[in-house]
């Protein structure tokens, strides 16, 4: 494993300037209405998604929705 900016090696990353990632979502439309000219992207706040990989993630995704929803 190697930085992506190796002159931070040694900055907090709560000092650095966020980075942003493909949160792995699909949308999908009809082919001829997506081109260049209409692509567009969000930023989505990390309490309303969870990246699952684990049971832990299970867990913390099962967590968010009770919080969201109240259960």
């Amino acid at each position: 494993m190697k930085y992506r900016e190796p002159e931070h090696a040694t900055t907090r990353s709560q000092d650095l300037e966020p980075m942003y990632h493909d949160v792995g979502m699909f949308y999908f439309y009809k082919n001829n209405k997506i081109n260049s000219n209409n692509i567009a992207y969000f930023e989505m706040d990390e309490k309303e998604c969870q990246d699952i990989d684990t049971l832990e993630d299970w867990k913390m995704a099962e967590l968010k929705y009770k919080v969201k929803y109240g259960i």
